[in-house]
């Protein structure tokens, strides 16, 4: 790496770091503002700063996952700009560099933010996702959900009810439909109340169901391994009126079912979209979307950084307006062929992704080639 390279790099990650920690910083200032009196109930048996502390720390991995390439671009500009400002970048061009050549650091030092936004998106976000799907409304006075009905991809068994407590981790009103193969037990299984439990010695994770109110058959041979509904004539743990049925979709999954999927990673993704929700198609975007993420930012920089850098001169702050103009027209044709696609105005959900960079991608080729001449 030439001196050159090292000086480029090293002024465009310090704006990079200054604008990400300013905008991150207005970000948890705005919304904690917005949910003091939450935050002050929720600090009011310890630490206020704890409780901040705990709630906006994965969000910062989400807000860089969802930034980092905007920011990316604006800390190219700004460093293109003041190069411009002290008249450096004349002086490098005097000595034979070539524009292409000035981009070269920008271009491969964003790429490694791109990389990074993707081991971040695929490692450390799902890791907090049951905090990042809940507001303060719901940590701080255990806000009741309504159930969208979601299918357990491992044992077929569907999961509705009237309503869920995501913090308490309890379900009220709980109805399983079951799969043809535990038919022998009934077709559903319906309770007052139900509570998810993880996994101990007695049962796997699941549901301890109280108040069950459905008749399910006696006699039932519950030989299924792995034994997925646990009767209380086979389990001296549960009480006459309990029934246990094991299953991996937490209250979480049932009362933000998008924003865990979305968060989830993307195997997880993918497993799951061979459930038969409402928002499965939904979901099927979210996954080509994730597949195409990584490409669609950087063509943010290879269409906005030539847009500036070829302008020389010639107003820079006016190219640098053009440059974002032209980088928020491509945020909004994303999220509209998104939109599409979740409503199946777009009729295949791996279009709705693609379609952004099938138009985009030919012009980031275009507007890099400006920088040789």
């Amino acid at each position: 790496m030439s001196i050159i390279d090292r000086y480029i790099i090293s002024g465009f990650l310090k704006i990079f770091l200054i604008c990400f920690t300013s905008f991150s910083g207005l970000f948890i200032v705005v919304d904690a503002f917005t949910n003091l009196e939450e935050f002050l109930e929720m600090g009011s048996s310890g630490s206020l700063v704890n409780v901040i502390g705990s709630y906006y720390g994965p969000r910062i991995l989400q807000f860089f996952d969802r930034t980092a390439p905007l920011i990316a671009l604006v800390a190219a500009i700004f460093s293109v700009a003041f190069m411009q400002r002290s008249n450096e970048l004349t002086a490098i061009s005097a000595a034979g560099i070539s524009k292409r050549r000035i981009a070269k650091p920008l271009v491969l030092t964003t790429l490694a933010i791109v990389v990074l936004t993707m081991v971040n998106r695929e490692t450390l976000i799902p890791a907090f996702r049951n905090l990042l799907a809940m507001q303060p409304q719901d940590l701080s006075a255990g806000k009741a959900r309504s159930v969208a009905m979601i299918d357990d991809h491992e044992t077929g068994i569907s999961i509705r009810g009237k309503e869920v407590m995501p913090v308490n981790q309890e379900i009220r009103g709980p109805v399983f439909t079951l799969p043809p193969e535990l038919g022998h037990l009934g077709s559903t299984i319906s309770a007052g109340l139900g509570h998810y439990l993880p996994e101990n010695q007695d049962h796997p994770a699941g549901y301890l169901l109280s108040q069950v109110t459905s008749d399910i058959k006696p006699g039932a041979n519950l030989t299924d391994s792995p034994q997925i509904v646990f009767l209380p004539e086979q389990n001296s743990w549960l009480g006459s009126e309990q029934v246990f049925i094991a299953s991996s979709v937490d209250t979480l999954y049932l009362a933000f079912p998008k924003e865990m999927s979305r968060n989830a990673t993307l195997g997880e993704m993918v497993q799951r979209s061979h459930d038969t929700s409402s928002w499965s198609n939904q979901l099927k975007v979210d996954i080509h979307w994730r597949i195409v993420q990584p490409i669609f930012d950087m063509s943010i920089l290879l269409i906005g950084l030539p847009l500036v850098i070829s302008r020389g001169e010639r107003n820079l702050f006016f190219s640098a307006g053009i440059c974002l103009t032209v980088v928020m027209l491509m945020f909004l044709v994303a999220i509209a062929c998104q939109g599409m696609g979740a409503s199946r105005v777009l009729s295949s959900a791996s279009l709705a992704a693609w379609l952004p960079i099938i138009l985009f991608l030919p012009f980031a080729a275009m507007t890099y080639r400006l920088l040789d001449y």
